[in-house]
């Protein structure tokens, strides 16, 4: 169970209600996927399809957790406009709530956005890298900036590497391990199972028989949270 600090309130139903009203279902059907996991015999598997029918727990009986107040880590501010274009994308398919101005903020925990992207080759990476490290001076002060409630400058952009942008795929993500002992993830207690490896699938195989291998695009963003969350 997630640990309770002894300071803890709890959320305002006006707030859950904001929060929860415009949740959207996992588009993956966890009847199908319980029939597919169970066949595989997956580690878990009752984990997986209990997140994917009701969402997943955040926090104990809607309990606030206070310390996590951190600005974006800067390379967020890399690409400004790719950012929010992102987030305007999460907003529409209801993975993203906008909360009215008049929130209270002090319910919320701030934790820190962030951009993990993916390189087509090594060429695009070590551009990126270069790039990043050339602007950090200036990415750090607009991370600041924008925490403290100024205007935040906007970084060169991606269009910055010519023809190895389209190398670089751009991921805004939150991270929740950070800071590290006072995030979200440190009071959230989940359970641990370990998935098979491709080799044990193919030990279970007889003669003839075919693998296939498939990536969820984004499946972490497929598993909704819990909506009281």
């Amino acid at each position: 169970m997630p640990l309770v600090p002894p300071r803890a309130k709890r959320v305002p139903e006006s707030l859950l209600a904001t929060i929860s009203q415009n949740v959207q279902p996992s588009p993956l059907n966890p009847d199908v996927w319980n029939r597919v996991l169970d066949e595989a015999e997956v580690p878990g598997r009752e984990t997986i399809v209990a997140a994917l029918r009701d969402g997943v727990p955040l926090s104990l009986e809607d309990v606030v957790y206070d310390g996590v107040r951190v600005p974006n880590h800067p390379k967020l501010y890399l690409d400004l406009p790719r950012v929010k274009e992102a987030v305007k994308e999460e907003v529409v398919h209801g993975r993203y709530i906008v909360l009215p101005p008049s929130t209270d903020l002090t319910w919320l925990n701030l934790s820190a956005m962030g951009v993990a992207p993916r390189f087509k080759s090594f060429e695009a990476r070590r551009a990126f890298e270069s790039l990043s490290n050339q602007f950090r001076s200036q990415l750090k002060r607009a991370a600041l900036d924008d925490f403290e409630g100024r205007p935040a400058a906007d970084g060169p952009g991606l269009e910055s590497l010519g023809d190895l942008a389209a190398g670089v795929k751009w991921r805004v993500i939150h991270d929740l391990t950070h800071p590290e002992g006072s995030n979200v993830n440190a009071h959230v207690e989940s359970p641990y199972f370990k998935l098979p490896t491709a080799v044990e699938f193919a030990k279970r195989l007889s003669r003839g028989a075919y693998i296939w291998k498939g990536d969820v695009d984004k499946a972490f963003r497929n598993v909704p949270v819990c909506k009281r969350d």
